[in-house]
C-alpha cells in the first residue's frame, strides 16, 4: 500500500511528517485516523453511464446540429444587433449551445485528469475536443458581431 506524507507545522514552527496511507478503496487516510481524508473514486455516472455511453456521440452531434443551425439563423441576419428581443432570442439560443458543449468535453477531461496515464481518455477528449472546436467556429461570427 503506497504511503504519502504530508507535512504539518508544529507550534514552534518546526515541521513533521503525517504517514498517510490509500487503502482499498482508493481514500487516503493518515496511519491512526478511522475516517478518509481525501476520496478519490469519482462518480462519472451523473454525466454519462460509461466510457461507451452512445449519449456521448448523440450529445455531440446535437450540439454540431445546433451550431449549424445556429449559424443559418443568424449569419445574414443582424436583426438581433439591433432590437433587445431579437438579441435576447440569439442569446438563449447561443446559450442552449454552450450548455450542451460542455458536458462531454468535462467528461473526458475530468477522465483525463484523474488518470493521466490513461490515453484512451485522452483520445477520447482530444477528439470531442476537436469536434467541438469545429462546430463551434460556425459560431464565431456571432461573438464578434456582439462584441463591436
Amino acid at each position: 500500500m503506497p504511503k504519502i506524507s504530508t507535512k504539518s507545522k508544529s507550534s514552534n514552527r518546526s515541521s513533521k511528517k503525517t504517514p498517510l496511507k490509500v487503502n482499498k478503496q482508493n481514500t487516503v487516510k493518515a496511519k491512526n485516523d478511522k475516517k478518509p481524508r481525501i476520496k478519490t473514486n469519482w462518480d462519472f455516472t451523473i454525466l454519462y453511464k460509461s466510457d461507451t455511453d452512445p449519449q456521448i456521440e448523440k450529445d455531440i452531434k446535437k450540439f454540431e446540429k445546433l451550431c449549424s443551425e445556429f449559424e443559418k439563423k443568424y449569419k445574414n441576419n443582424d436583426k438581433y444587433l439591433k432590437t433587445n428581443g431579437a438579441l435576447l432570442e440569439a442569446m438563449k439560443d447561443y446559450e442552449k449551445i454552450e450548455e450542451l458543449s460542455i458536458k462531454p468535453d468535462l467528461y473526458w477531461y475530468l477522465k483525463t485528469h484523474i488518470n493521466s496515464s490513461d490515453i484512451k481518455s485522452q483520445a477520447k477528449l482530444n477528439f470531442t475536443e476537436e469536434k467541438l472546436q469545429s462546430a463551434q467556429n460556425k459560431t464565431l461570427f456571432f461573438e464578434i458581431n456582439i462584441s463591436k
